[in-house]
C-alpha cells in the first residue's frame, strides 16, 4: 500500500486527477479491459491472456469466444467478462471448459467484481482523454495466475489504445497533444510475445514505456529472443547491481565497447625490457565486475540519441526523510537552553 500511497500524493502535488483500480482499495474504480475493440481484437486479448498448452483446445475455445461474442453484438449488450462468461456456459463443451474456467476464475476473485464495467464504464482509453493518473494494483504474490491473466488484459487494451490512436484518420498524430507515461513493475509476471509490438510503436502513439524487472531472466522465461527485442529497442537502461556472472555480462556487453591500445613488455629474468608491442583491442566500457559490485541505489545509466554513459545514485526517500529527521533532532540539542 506505500507505492498506492506515494502515488496518490504525487498526484495531489501536481493537481491531477487520480484512479485507484486494486482489490485492496475501498474505493477502487471499475474498469472494463474489453470494452473496446472489434470481435476478433477482444478475441485476441483475451485469448492471449491466458497459457494454453493445447492448440486444438485453444482453437476451439476461440471458436466459442467468437461465436460468445457474435451473440453479445447481435443484443446491442456490452462486452464485460461476465456477459462473456455467461454465453460460454450455455455452450459449454469439453472443448471450452478450459476457457470458462480461466474466466471464472477471474469472476470469483477479488478482481472479478471491479472488473465488469458496462458501456458507461471507465476504460484506458477514457482515462487517457481525461489527462488522469491511474494506478493498477495486482498482487501475483496473493493471486498468482490470476494477476497475471488480469495484467495481461490491460496490456492487451494498451495495445488496442496505441493501434487506435496510431490509426486515427482525423488527426494521426493526436497521441502526440496527449502523451502518457506507462510504469510495470515485476514486468515479467505479465510480458508476453506481443508486447514488442507495443513497444516498437509506441513512441509514434505517444506513450513512454517504463520497465521494471529483477534480472533479464524474468523476460528470458518467456522467450530469450524477446529479452534481445526488449533491450535493443529501450531508449535508457537503469542497470543495478547483478550476481549472475552471465546477467552482468550481458549488460556489459549490450552498454559496448571503446578502442583502445594495449601494450606489452618483454620480460627477461624477472625484468621488463624496452622492447615490445602495441595493439588496438576493444575495451568493455563498463567491465561486468563493476556492475556486480554496484552498491544500493547505484545503477549504471546508460542513454541514447546522443549515447552517454553515467554512474547514477538512485535518491532514497526513506533514508532522506531519516536522515532531515536527525538533523533536525541534532539542531534541537545543540540550541542553548
Amino acid at each position: 500500500m506505500e507505492a498506492l500511497t506515494t502515488f496518490q500524493n504525487i498526484c495531489k502535488a501536481y493537481s491531477r486527477p487520480c484512479y485507484i483500480f486494486s482489490e485492496h482499495y475501498e474505493n477502487s474504480i471499475s474498469l472494463n479491459p474489453i470494452l473496446e475493440g472489434s470481435i476478433n481484437q477482444v478475441v485476441d486479448r483475451i485469448m492471449r491472456s491466458f497459457e494454453w498448452s493445447e492448440p486444438y483446445y485453444r482453437d476451439a475455445s476461440r471458436r466459442s469466444l467468437t461465436q460468445a461474442l457474435k451473440k453479445l453484438e447481435k443484443e446491442e449488450k456490452a462486452f464485460t467478462l461476465q456477459a462473456v462468461f455467461d454465453e460460454l456456459v450455455q455452450m459449454e463443451s469439453k472443448e471450452n471448459i478450459g476457457l470458462i474456467a480461466k474466466i471464472e476464475a477471474i469472476l470469483v476473485s477479488d478482481f472479478g467484481k471491479i472488473l465488469n464495467a458496462e458501456q458507461d464504464g471507465l476504460t484506458l482509453s477514457k482515462i487517457r482523454e481525461e489527462r488522469a493518473c491511474l494506478y493498477i494494483g495486482l498482487s501475483t504474490q496473493g493471486y498468482g495466475e490470476t494477476a497475471t491473466s488480469v495484467g495481461k488484459l490491460f496490456l492487451g487494451e494498451l495495445l488496442h489504445n496505441s493501434y487506435k490512436t496510431l490509426s486515427n484518420p482525423i488527426d494521426p498524430e493526436a497521441g502526440l497533444k496527449n502523451p502518457i507515461s506507462i510504469f510495470f513493475d515485476e514486468f515479467g509476471s505479465l510480458v508476453t510475445p506481443e508486447f514488442i509490438e507495443l513497444q516498437n510503436k509506441c513512441r509514434g502513439a505517444g506513450m513512454e514505456l517504463t520497465l521494471a524487472v529483477q534480472t533479464s531472466a524474468d523476460i528470458d522465461r518467456v522467450n530469450p529472443e524477446l529479452t534481445r527485442q526488449v533491450i535493443e529497442n529501450a531508449g535508457n537502461l537503469f542497470i543495478l547491481k547483478q550476481r549472475l556472472t552471465d546477467s552482468a555480462q550481458y549488460f556489459a556487453e549490450s552498454i559496448g565497447t571503446v578502442l583502445s591500445k594495449k601494450q606489452t613488455y618483454r620480460v627477461e629474468n624477472g625484468e621488463q625490457q624496452a622492447s615490445g608491442s602495441e595493439r588496438e583491442v576493444h575495451e568493455l566500457l563498463v567491465h561486468s565486475d563493476i556492475i556486480k559490485n554496484l552498491g544500493i541505489g547505484q545503477c549504471v545509466l546508460l542513454r541514447q540519441g546522443p549515447s552517454k554513459l553515467n554512474l547514477v545514485n538512485v535518491r532514497n526517500r526513506k533514508l532522506d526523510s531519516a536522515a532531515n529527521h536527525i538533523r533536525k533532532k541534532s539542531v534541537q540539542v545543540e540550541q542553548p537552553l
